[in-house]
């Protein structure tokens, strides 16, 4: 969000006169001379601050008519935007005066080099000269101004530090969706709305004046309002479809940012630049389904901006499709249901600028959206999804494990009752049956599966796109996506399960008796195909044969001759990552974030969330059958009935839920989900070198020995630097991560392929106290291994850790079960 430009319309002018060090902005009228001075030096400068008049976003493209019904396309709707209202009797536009200001001065890297922070109130024509402040700007070329006012009242956030951390800095959402009514504006109400102005490149002259790098700038200071406001109305054909028994059920603004970001970072992506970044939380903003809203036919409301750019792909509003919709861009969907026809079709309509390749919303508009249904031909209009509710069916019978590998647009079946793993966590053997279900013979009535439905799900875009299993028929009927035949019969039992066509991504779904979940299954959708070795198959033909990826050996004591997984190889990327091997040097922060993959507790067989853009920040990007954002559980350890002293029943029962200890636990080496007691040998065997029941990887891998990362080292495994290089050793970033070279040899390999080099980014744990996602310092990644050995009195699991200034040989010195690292799967 750069405010970059000025307005050509001047809204309330405020004269203010300050003494600065250093910086203004579109100004050549000064109160008095000043002598030369030398930079970094103070320099009165006159100021001149104005608030910018709000812009109607249908003036700002080319005028063009994009309806999808009216070029020839055949559209079953038309999604138009309208020009607004030119007058709006009552409302006031901008505020009286200029509350809660802050201006702040930058230099070229970021760093605070000079501020005047007033927090109260600078009424029309005041001069700083008669308010107490603090005048600490420096004179400066190419430096950067940042002038925020907070609003009326509004004391959060603290506005402080460099750039970098004011692009942290969200204002309270309740303030524009409660607070600041959308439509019929008092004064009182203007007044509390945030204005924010950025100029990224100014010089502040010896001679008090400022100056754009080219030596002009506009001299007005025009604030920018911070949110969006968007009107969307909608209708449905009465005689084309409600006569018909066609009934409007929802409708949603889709895909919005979360969070008013004070100053959001730009992004240069395919489709221009960008903000916010890709991977912030995305939300659906409202979902009406109340019957009086939707017989409104409108609602108003304010919302970040979210620029995404132009798609040359989107040539008509009938192309506006998903498909050629840039990543995160924002959408209306309209929900119609036909009970008899059991016909449900959500028609989407992305919202932006007029032209039909624009897919911006900018702050200090105004959107006046239309959206009008006419025809239920979802065949001739890609623009609308039909959901089938039809009750799944497959016969794609594949081999029962904890994880299922699936390609997007795929279905499969599988027996609940069986398992392929060896062990079944407690050093006995297994027969093929998973013994928590049944001993193979008899199944009694609380284990007989009843029921199956989804758990979680993620988007394909990580924090966006599309739901990866897609909408259930309703929040208890989960049919059309997994479901249960013969349930009673053992040898019939099937479980049915299908995934639409998408980018990639996961989800959990449960096998219930009665209203008790029994097992449950992650489905790792993916197109990455892995091939393992065999008597015909041979390490170089088996990275051959991979598809969309590869599969390593690495040059480690597991792989030696004797080692563990000799004649095997390992995946190139971790469990539940929806991409491998090194993205690139200018890949964009998205692509660093799909090679993260989730985190498990060791001897749980289900993931969690783990870091989604490579810091701590915990996203919420898991959603229902409904698609509305869930959360993880937190359970506090002293809270769980314990079965037979542990809570291995509990966590059967509540896949998604994370178990956390106390302060006092942490600190007393009492970090054990399943049972507090971190000296007992019980839970040693639940991951073991012969695969177990609890392993969480797909049919035909399993979590690796500690050996796999024994003999690497930072020579071989070079750190990926914040400016775009590799290092041995660097610092810590949020894109960081190591490159290993698999051949164990030095560096970097060249040339560098998805083969020889294996990618292993920053990921984070979460913390047993409180379940939190954290780094033992700086952003770093870690890897699990399936070992478990006594170090003092304590059972702890041997990891490594991959980090700016190490990668490390495993070790269980604080290898904690009651926290949770990524694991990567070998091949059994």
């Amino acid at each position: 969000m750069k405010y970059s430009s000025c307005m050509n319309r001047l809204g309330c002018m405020l004269t203010v006169t300050a003494l600065l060090m250093g910086v203004t902005s579109c100004e050549e009228r000064f109160s008095e001379s000043v002598p030369a001075a030398g930079e970094g030096n103070p320099v009165e400068v006159s100021l001149s601050f104005g608030f910018a008049d709000e812009e109607d976003g249908y003036a700002l493209s080319v005028p063009a008519d994009s309806r999808a019904g009216e070029d020839g396309e055949g559209g079953a709707f038309s999604a138009r935007l309208l020009p607004a209202a030119k007058t709006r009797t009552g409302e006031v536009t901008r505020p009286d005066a200029l509350y809660q200001f802050h201006l702040m001065q930058y230099d070229r890297s970021g760093n605070l080099i000079g501020s005047v922070q007033y927090k109260e109130t600078v009424p029309i024509g005041a001069n700083f000269s008669t308010v107490p402040t603090s005048l600490t700007l420096q004179q400066a070329t190419d430096c950067q101004l940042v002038v925020i006012v907070r609003g009326q009242g509004n004391t959060t956030p603290a506005i402080s530090g460099n750039l970098a951390n004011v692009q942290k800095q969200m204002m309270d959402t309740t303030l524009f969706k409660h607070t600041i009514p959308a439509g019929g504006l008092t004064q009182a109400d203007i007044n509390k709305m945030p204005y924010i102005l950025h100029l990224p490149h100014v010089n502040v002259t010896a001679d008090g004046k400022l100056q754009s790098p080219d030596g002009n700038y506009d001299t007005r200071l025009l604030l920018k309002r911070l949110a969006a406001r968007l009107k969307v109305t909608w209708t449905v054909d009465d005689k084309k479809l409600t006569q018909k028994g066609y009934v409007l059920k929802e409708v949603k603004l889709c895909q919005v940012p979360a969070d008013f970001r004070l100053l959001p970072t730009e992004t240069d992506t395919e489709w221009g630049k960008t903000y916010p970044s890709e991977l912030v939380e995305y939300v659906d903003y409202y979902r009406l389904t109340n019957a009086a809203d939707l017989a409104a036919g409108e609602k108003t409301v304010w919302i970040p901006a979210n620029v995404r750019g132009a798609s040359a792909k989107a040539t008509s509003a009938y192309y506006r499709t998903k498909e050629n919709a840039p990543t995160a861009a924002s959408y209306m969907e309209l929900v119609v249901d036909n009970v008899e026809k059991k016909e449900r079709l959500y028609y989407r309509a992305y919202l932006g600028g007029r032209e039909s390749a624009d897919f911006n919303l900018y702050e200090n508009k105004d959107y006046n959206w239309d959206v009008h249904i006419t025809s239920t031909n979802y065949q001739a209009d890609r623009r609308i999804q039909l959901l089938d509710q039809s009750p799944v069916l497959s016969t794609n019978l594949v081999e029962t494990s904890n994880c299922f590998m699936m390609k997007p647009g795929t279905n499969i079946c599988f027996n609940p009752y069986k398992h392929e793993a060896g062990m079944n966590g407690y050093n006995v053997p297994l027969s093929g049956w998973n013994t928590h279900l049944t001993d193979g013979a008899t199944l009694a009535d609380n284990k007989k599966i009843t029921d199956v439905k989804l758990i979680w799900q993620t988007k394909d875009d990580a924090t966006s796109g599309d739901l990866v299993m897609g909408y259930a028929i309703s929040r208890d009927d989960h049919s059309n996506l997994a479901r249960i035949t013969d349930g009673g019969d053992l040898q019939k039992a099937r479980i049915h399960v299908k995934v639409p066509v998408s980018k990639g991504g996961n989800a959990l779904i449960a096998a219930y008796s009665g209203s008790t979940i029994v097992w449950s299954w992650h489905l790792w959708i993916t197109d990455y195909v892995p091939q393992g070795i065999t008597s015909s198959v041979t390490y170089a033909q088996a990275q051959q044969l991979t598809q969309n990826g590869s599969v390593h050996q690495y040059a480690t004591d597991a792989f030696k001759d004797g080692g563990a997984h000799v004649g095997k190889v390992i995946m190139d990327r971790n469990l539940c990552a929806t991409a491998g091997g090194f993205p690139g040097e200018n890949a964009s922060l998205l692509e660093f974030a799909k090679r993260i993959g989730y985190l498990y507790y060791w001897g749980r067989k289900d993931p969690f969330l783990g870091s989604i853009d490579g810091t701590a920040n915990e996203l919420n990007v898991i959603y229902d059958g409904e698609g509305r954002g869930v959360k993880l559980g937190k359970v506090a350890y002293s809270k769980i009935p314990l079965v037979g002293g542990n809570t291995l029943q509990y966590v059967i029962e509540h896949p998604d839920n994370i178990i956390t200890g106390s302060g006092s636990d942490q600190n007393n080496s009492r970090c054990s989900w399943y049972s507090l007691n971190e000296t007992t040998t019980e839970y040693q065997y639940l991951y073991n070198n012969s695969k177990t029941l609890y392993d969480p990887c797909p049919a035909g891998w399993k979590t690796p020995y500690q050996t796999v990362y024994k003999g690497w080292n930072t020579g071989q495994g070079y750190w990926f630097n914040a400016n775009g290089a590799f290092v041995q050793n660097g610092s810590a970033h949020e894109r960081g991560g190591r490159l290993y070279n698999v051949s164990g040899g030095s560096g970097v390999p060249s040339p560098r392929t998805e083969d020889n080099a294996a990618w292993f980014p920053v990921t984070a744990y979460r913390s047993f106290a409180n379940g939190n996602l954290m780094f033992n310092g700086g952003a770093a990644g870690y890897e699990g291994t399936n070992t478990i050995a006594k170090t003092g009195n304590n059972y702890r699991i041997y990891y490594t850790k991959i980090a700016a200034g190490e990668l490390t040989t495993p070790a269980n010195g604080w290898g904690v079960i009651g926290e949770p690292y990524p694991f990567r799967c070998v091949q059994e």
